[in-house]
């Protein structure tokens, strides 16, 4: 009994020893070397996984349902815009001033943005020339552009202007 007993061992030791330990060397060794080619078999083997286990599927009843939903708020939609179109002529037909209200506030915004691209302009200059621009506006003009204006711009334009120009702003801009 012995003797069979080592012989069903001696095969176990030598299985283990030429195929389960080269292999699993061999198995580790590609994994390095696959790490340091920019393969990273670990992350492909998870992402592999989870994407055998997930249910991203999407059933044709749910596809239905959701299709039919995207039609009903499509047509809510239309209904909304339509009720507004009615809604902005009812008030059209009883205030005549109320298109004027809408000419009104298209002019601001658009003064506005004129007045934005201006602060722009004047930030892109060099400082000694938007200083010298500066110094030509009224001290309103000059305030109203200054506040605008991000603090770095508005120091090194500030620091080029004359000192009595530069402090009636300086006054201004805090007293507002």
């Amino acid at each position: 009994m012995p003797a069979v007993k080592e012989k069903k061992q001696s095969k176990l030791q030598l299985i283990f020893m030429v195929v389960i330990i080269p292999v699993l060397f061999a198995v580790m060794l590609a994994g390095v070397v696959m790490y340091y080619l920019g393969f990273q078999p670990v992350r492909y083997a998870a992402d592999f996984t989870a994407s055998l286990f997930s249910e991203e599927e999407v059933d044709e009843e749910e596809e239905a349902v959701l299709h039919h939903e995207n039609q009903e708020l499509q047509r809510r939609i239309e209904e909304l815009e339509l009720e507004l179109e009615e809604a902005l002529a009812a008030a059209e037909e009883e205030d005549p001033e109320f298109e004027e209200e809408e000419d009104e506030n298209e002019d601001s915004s658009q003064a506005l943005e004129e007045l934005e691209d201006m602060i722009r302009t004047l930030q892109l200059m060099t400082a000694s020339r938007a200083a010298a621009i500066m110094e030509e506006m009224t001290l309103e003009e000059a305030v109203t552009y200054f506040r605008g204006m991000q603090v770095t711009s508005r120091a090194e334009i500030l620091s080029r202007m004359e000192e009595d120009q530069a402090a009636a702003i300086i006054n201004a801009l805090s007293s507002e």
